[in-house]
């Protein structure tokens, strides 16, 4: 049974030009979305996550009785109503990835009118039940992160770290893997899909480039992918079927040049979606793997079982 709730996310808006003076709030009576404006100290409910938050600026977050205390930072809170399943719905049956884009379209909007020098920080988000009365209630579910685990690194994978390190500190890497390094790094900060996918289309041009246009670059791929090395097994047609190279690049195109948004995996009821950001991520972290000589993961034998039937060369 559809459960009446509100997804809570709040930020931290870091570098404004001005102090925060009075605690602003605002909810729409019609559309249910409360709007928070305010600044610490205040205390959110933590995400369960095995890693702690920390801030820049001096400002910082403590963990008191599972809470974490926002000290003197302006934060911006954003509620969303959305219905669950049931009066204890699970983590895992919330469509975060969703939800999230649109807080951080609020968010975001609010960074651009207070003149914010940086981007708002996510710093946490449940889920809360709606009242009666339309307003919030107790905490429902809230995001899991994958629990931490204690493990004792491989040799062979202290050999890989090593090897790359040395690949990277002998300068003979090229300025375009290390393009590829820094836009694959800035894809982890950010919280859309489209947003990751752009950010990791950069990182894998610096690693085909030079190419002409975008179907030349997949096909170079889809060769480069076909090699011994990575062991797929497949010729560059398949691998272009089976990863949807093709696909990935028809999205970039719509998000670039159309300024188009499309409902993130898995929420989108076509049967041919996937996780397209998380594929192309792979890929890219393969080929970085590859050219600074580190162990390869094998990520892509996983999307390659998973993948639609694909046709002979």
């Amino acid at each position: 049974t559809a459960v009446k709730a509100h997804y809570l996310a709040y930020y931290e808006l870091h570098e404004l030009p001005w102090k925060l003076n009075d605690n602003i709030r605002y909810q729409d009576t019609d559309s249910g979305l409360v709007f928070e404006l305010g600044r610490g100290p205040y205390r959110v409910p933590k995400m369960a996550s095995p890693n702690v938050v920390t801030l820049a600026g001096g400002a910082r977050i403590e963990t008191v009785h599972d809470t974490y205390v926002l000290e003197g930072q302006t934060f911006v809170g954003v509620a969303i109503p959305v219905d669950v399943d049931g009066d204890n719905p699970s983590p895992a049956s919330i469509e975060w990835d969703q939800l999230r884009e649109q807080a951080d379209d609020l968010a975001n909007t609010v960074s651009l009118c207070l003149q914010q020098r940086t981007a708002p920080k996510r710093v946490a988000e449940y889920i809360l039940r709606q009242r009666d009365d339309g307003k919030l209630g107790g905490m429902m579910a809230r995001w899991q992160a994958q629990p931490g685990q204690r493990a004792s690194v491989s040799a062979r994978s202290r050999e890989s770290v090593r090897r790359a390190i040395d690949h990277v500190h002998s300068r003979s890497v090229s300025p375009q893997v290390l393009t590829a390094l820094r836009w694959h790094a800035q894809s982890k900060r950010v919280a859309s899909g489209a947003d990751r996918l752009i950010a990791l289309w950069i990182a894998l041009e610096a690693l085909m480039g030079p190419v002409k246009n975008h179907k030349v670059m997949v096909k170079k791929l889809a060769t480069h992918l076909a090699l011994k090395h990575y062991r797929l097994n497949k010729t560059p047609v398949q691998i272009t079927e089976a990863l949807g190279l093709d696909h990935i690049r028809n999205v970039r195109n719509k998000v670039i040049h159309e300024g188009g948004r499309w409902e993130p995996w898995p929420i989108s009821s076509q049967t041919h979606e996937r996780d397209w950001p998380q594929i192309l991520n792979d890929i890219v972290e393969e080929v970085l793997r590859y050219q600074l000589n580190a162990t390869p993961a094998r990520t892509l034998h996983g999307h390659m079982r998973k993948s639609l039937p694909v046709s002979s060369p």
